[in-house]
């Protein structure tokens, strides 16, 4: 059998500039096979649960098979105790969204301990302990919580469930839309009234001014009201170079060194092919001490990228870094390297040989913080929302779409300048139409209609303006079409 042994290099700590100024090199001993998706996860006490874990319950999407199967249904409605019982052709786009609507993610937690869920999106909800009670008596829950997640980041899973980025009739522009509701013994908890959970919404593309909204039904749709505490959150991430004392391990390098020549294991699947090099891995400390956002920078394999971050897991809290004596949050970069055949363990710090395999120049090309995020704190649970008002000032019109024969039909506008989905009033009129629509804006119409037990489509590009009221075609399309053509406008909306 191979001998090897494990080489701990924690070198004098490395800021990461806030994701924009260095990039670690491939060393030589780096191999190709590298884990290309990283879960974001808090240290002890925090417990960690996402959605690919065995704790989280995921409902099974929808393929194309069950697709030809649910048409097949809903063109033998006799065959279906719901629908018949429902009685009314308006039932049937009701079912359409009801079955296109997002997965219902499940995750079982310990309301006595800190947690961090992680949604198969991207979505990371951070939990204090002792933060729930239960709804109608206000006692503190105590057994397990069972967490309910539903994510909405695309324009086409929005349609598809039949939101909109409407609040009483102003337009607003969406960066991310979730449920989230709790239960324990099968009843409705709530967060205590001086507790507060905090949200992290992923995004490509962060944008100014975003704030966070609740929703609620309503005869239109969805509503959406600004929350009471809606600005982002804005707790500075220093860099652990910056400070006056960085944050330190307790007992130093040396420390640390110990603590993980003491808890990692070299993966026996990783031996036998041969894998080693340096796997670098980043994190935040708070300012409490408490390790957060781990990630791997750059891995070597899955089951090394797995087992450093299970050591960092189980580290305990740090001394935080501190500005004019305060404690503040910092950003820390570490190397861990792993070395076959018969390699020393060596524990010194080595900041030189540290820089030898960092570049000054694009460490931003493979740092996570590239995936930003809206971050709020929220007492309450429901439907959340992070969006703005739009900003246009065009003159205003009532824009009204020639939809004459046609009940039974949802439509509902796409603005292409923005991540915005317009309700239509509905049948208040002759035609159906939006009220308040800037002129000049450029955007794509999509009607579904149900009729006769089939389901049609139309999508039409225009450009707002007055005195014109666009005429839309149908066409008879399958639930596979139908999603294929609803999908598209993620190329269309920015």
């Amino acid at each position: 059998m191979k001998r090897f042994a494990l080489i701990l290099m924690v070198f004098t700590l490395i800021s990461c500039k806030g994701a924009s100024e260095k990039q670690i090199e491939k060393s030589d001993e780096l191999t190709s096979q590298q884990n290309s998706e990283q879960t974001e996860t808090f240290t002890e006490p925090y417990e960690t649960t996402t959605s690919g874990n065995p704790a989280a319950t995921e409902t099974v999407q929808k393929d194309e098979s069950n697709l030809h199967d649910f048409t097949h249904q809903i063109n033998h409605r006799e065959e279906l105790s719901l629908v018949a019982s429902i009685g009314n052709a308006d039932s049937g786009l009701s079912e359409l969204f009801s079955y296109f609507d997002q997965p219902l993610q499940t995750f079982s937690i310990d309301p006595s301990k800190d947690t961090v869920i992680t949604g198969a999106q991207g979505t990371i909800i951070s939990i204090l302990r002792n933060s729930f009670v239960f709804k109608d008596s206000q006692t503190p829950v105590t057994g397990e919580i069972s967490i309910t997640l539903k994510e909405y980041y695309r324009i086409s899973d929005m349609v598809l469930a039949n939101l909109s980025t409407m609040s009483n009739g102003e337009i607003l522009e969406t960066g991310g839309m979730i449920y989230l509701e709790a239960t324990a013994n099968n009843e409705e908890v709530e967060l205590r009234p001086d507790a507060s959970i905090e949200l992290k919404f992923p995004t490509q593309n962060k944008k100014d001014d975003m704030l966070l909204w609740y929703g609620s039904w309503d005869e239109s749709g969805m509503n959406w009201e600004l929350a009471e505490q809606a600005t982002e959150m804005s707790e500075r991430i220093y860099h652990n170079t910056d400070l006056e004392e960085p944050a330190q391990f307790p007992g130093g390098d040396a420390k640390l060194n110990t603590f993980f020549r003491n808890n990692l294991k070299y993966p026996n699947d990783a031996i036998e092919i041969g894998v080693q090099g340096n796997v670098f891995t980043g994190f935040v400390v708070d300012k409490d001490g408490r390790i957060k956002d781990i990630e791997i920078l750059r891995g070597l394999h899955p089951s090394i990228d797995n087992e450093v971050v299970r050591a960092m897991e189980i580290m305990p809290p740090w001394n935080p870094g501190t500005i004019n004596g305060n404690p503040v949050s910092s950003r820390i970069t570490i190397p861990v390297m792993f070395r076959l055949n018969g390699g020393s363990t060596e524990n010194r710090a080595s900041a030189e040989n540290f820089e030898q395999i960092v570049s000054d120049e694009t460490i931003h090309d493979i740092n996570i913080e590239d995936i930003r995020r809206y971050v709020f704190s929220t007492q309450q649970l429901g439907w959340l929302n992070v969006d703005k008002i739009i900003n246009n000032r065009n003159p205003r019109i009532d824009f009204t779409i020639d939809l004459r024969n046609n009940s039974n039909t949802t439509l509902r506008m796409i603005l292409r300048d923005y991540n915005s989905i317009l309700i239509d009033f509905g049948r208040e009129r002759r035609n159906y139409g939006f009220h308040s629509v800037p002129i000049n804006l450029h955007a794509k119409l999509v009607a579904i209609k149900y009729d006769n037990n089939q389901y049609y489509i139309a999508t039409k590009d225009i450009q707002i303006r007055r005195n014109y009221s666009p005429k839309l075609e149908f066409q008879l399309v399958t639930m596979a079409k139908l999603k294929e053509i609803i999908e598209e406008l993620n190329e269309y909306s920015r």
